[in-house]
């Protein structure tokens, strides 16, 4: 074989290598990319000294090491007498602190005093957690509410209202509300004072004209006169609970939702629910009128798809598709929390009990991969409902700036839903048809984020 031949298979078995090595990297690149591990670090600098157990034939080393093996084979009674009885666990937690141990005497010194029996330290109010508080749920809201009036009589405790409450509180697709007002009990009436004794009168002349005294009724004895009812406008209501005595119920029906305004079929399924109570109840009920509530609802639904925003983008990868798992990890890296729903991540709003003010959304049957680590997702959802969540909170901005971390975390490009790159440009035009968005809101006395807001754009 000459030179040249020799020459020319080296540089095809260097080509072929070349090949090879170029498409396993395209091979590791292109595979989804998967949640980092923490690197598993050394605790020192120093290398630990390898343990050795101790052993029958196993001579003990002599000089230095002689001490730290004899602490080591040394019996363990300190350490058990140092374990903590049940006990001393129980005053730890209450936040009692244990008793200080002290070496013991030997047994040729004098013996000990007796210990002083431990005094517990009162508990702290701190430690122990707050009671759960009761979250109630929405009220009726005449914005957005239909209502109907029960009178109850005679009153009947809150029990008996929640042992015949319809067990649907729903209506077609709008939600059915309920409220009671508490029997209002008349004040006592104020003691009467003792009347002051009567002065004597001086002794008229006796050419005074006498005038015969006027009969004025007797003001004590006559009835108060009846004290008129109150308006239901002017009642307290709230929930029913158990132990507490209603005279008046209402029933109220939503106007209008996402899923449309309220309609003639629902509104008489509404009504025969609060005839159906009344006659349960045996009380007096008044209905407000068909027409007007059905043109009440259609006008205000109107109004809510006129002002209803919902915002939302593409995170699309650029390179390597993303395992559920790595795009879980960056995301609660940038203070997203996982939602209820399979592949959805939350940003929590600051209020207790509020929607999210952001929502990641990935492909729920990745999420739910038998092998999660050899699903692929390419694609997510940020989405922002403008309704939802206050003005004062800046969604919009904690959204353009969630998506720029995103992108950069998971190098992914922003696009629209036709998947489009959305340019900064496009963001400062939404900003200002937001703005006067939430003005329009605040107008109509429906801010964003109030609860009439939420449940009418819900």
């Amino acid at each position: 074989m000459s030179a040249l031949q020799l020459w020319l298979l080296a540089l095809g078995l260097l080509l072929l290598a070349g090949l090879a090595a170029h498409g396993a990297w395209r091979t590791r690149r292109s595979r989804p990319r998967r949640p980092l591990r923490p690197a598993e670090a050394p605790a020192a600098d120093e290398p630990a000294a390898p343990r050795r157990e101790p052993g029958f034939e196993q001579p003990l080393p002599e000089g230095p090491e002689a001490a730290a093996t004899e602490r080591q084979l040394a019996p363990r009674v300190e350490d058990a007498e140092r374990a903590p009885s049940p006990g001393l666990a129980l005053d730890l937690l209450r936040g009692a602190e244990a008793p200080a141990r002290r070496p013991e005497a030997p047994a040729e010194a004098a013996p000990a005093a007796a210990p002083a029996e431990p005094v517990a330290e009162p508990v702290e109010a701190e430690l122990l957690p707050p009671p759960p508080r009761r979250r109630e749920g929405p009220r009726i809201d005449l914005r957005i509410d239909c209502p109907a009036t029960l009178r109850l009589n005679p009153p009947l405790s809150g029990d008996a209202l929640l042992a015949h409450l319809p067990g649907a509180r729903r209506v077609g697709s709008k939600p059915l509300l309920v409220e009671a007002s508490p029997q209002q009990v008349p004040a006592p009436a104020e003691p009467a004072l003792p009347a002051e004794p009567a002065l004597p009168a001086e002794p008229a002349p006796w050419d005074a004209p006498v005038e015969a005294p006027e009969v004025a009724p007797d003001m004590a004895s006559a009835p108060p006169p009846p004290a008129p009812a109150p308006e239901p406008e002017a009642l307290h209501w709230e929930s029913p609970r158990p132990g507490t005595l209603y005279g008046s119920l209402r029933l109220a029906v939503q106007l209008a939702s996402r899923s449309g305004a309220l309609n003639e079929i629902e509104f008489s399924e509404f009504a025969q629910k609060v005839e159906g109570l009344a006659d349960t109840l045996q009380a007096s009920f008044e209905l407000p009128d068909m027409r007007e509530a059905v043109e009440r609802a259609r006008s205000l639904d109107a109004f809510a798809s006129a002002h209803d925003a919902l915002l939302s983008l593409q995170l699309r990868a650029r390179r390597a598709a993303w395992t559920p798992g790595f795009v879980q990890q960056q995301a609660r890296s940038l203070g997203l929390m996982h939602g209820v729903l399979p592949g959805r991540m939350v940003l929590p709003a600051s209020e207790a009990g509020a929607p999210p003010q952001l929502v990641l959304q990935m492909d729920a049957q990745a999420a739910l991969a038998d092998e999660p680590e050899r699903a692929a997702v390419r694609e997510l959802t940020l989405s922002l409902d403008v309704p939802q969540t206050p003005q004062q909170h800046q969604p919009f901005e904690a959204w353009v700036r969630l998506a720029g971390q995103l992108a950069e975390a998971l190098e992914a490009e922003v696009c629209d839903d036709a998947g489009q790159p959305i340019p900064p440009q496009a963001f400062e035009a939404i900003r200002a048809s937001l703005a006067e968005l939430y003005a329009e809101l605040e107008a109509a006395d429906l801010p964003a984020g109030s609860v009439a807001a939420r449940r009418l754009f819900a």
